[in-house]
């Protein structure tokens, strides 16, 4: 009988623990949720015949240059034999600058691309969680029926059920 008491009051405590890990866990899961916010980028798409800068220019609202009309012009003056060395190296300088931040403006498209993958993947996972956090709740709430039932079995008076009733029967005074 004591053997008994032991065991449930045991295995009380082991739902008790387990209960208490499982809230811990579900605390995290909404910590985690509240924490990412959904980052929303917009999506700049590049037409073969326009640059990166071309757009950039025209969202800034200078339509006036024509990025690729400027870089030739700046290839042909570059080459002009009337420009002073300075000049030419001048030149020749803008056009390189202006190649580079074309290659910045597409390493920046690319590496945002990345980021929205990245953000898809990471609400791929928040819904993982968010389902995970589901399954946790339903278990938590399973375990404490289970050490709702177990306390009441370990209670003195509702030790041994009666076959023919849907309670518990008292048990024998000494």
């Amino acid at each position: 009988m004591e053997g008994e008491d032991l065991r449930l009051k045991n295995d009380i405590q082991d739902v008790k623990d387990q209960n208490e890990l499982l809230e811990f866990r579900i605390l995290e899961l909404e910590e985690r949720e509240r924490r990412s916010p959904a980052i929303n980028f917009q999506q700049l798409h590049f037409p073969e015949e326009l640059s990166p800068l071309q757009i950039y220019c025209e969202a800034e609202g200078v339509t006036e240059i024509v990025i690729s009309e400027l870089m030739k012009k700046l290839d042909i003056l570059g080459d002009n034999a009337n420009l002073s060395n300075e000049e030419q190296v001048v030149v020749i300088h803008a056009r390189t600058v202006l190649t580079l931040a074309e290659k910045w403006l597409e390493s920046i498209e690319v590496t945002k691309s990345a980021l929205q993958q990245k953000m898809l993947d990471i609400e791929s996972e928040k819904d993982l969680f968010s389902k995970q956090k589901g399954y946790l709740d339903e278990e938590l709430d399973y375990r404490k029926q289970s050490m709702d039932q177990a306390h009441k079995a370990a209670q003195p008076n509702n030790r041994y059920p009666d076959p023919g009733m849907t309670g518990f029967r008292k048990s024998r005074s000494a």
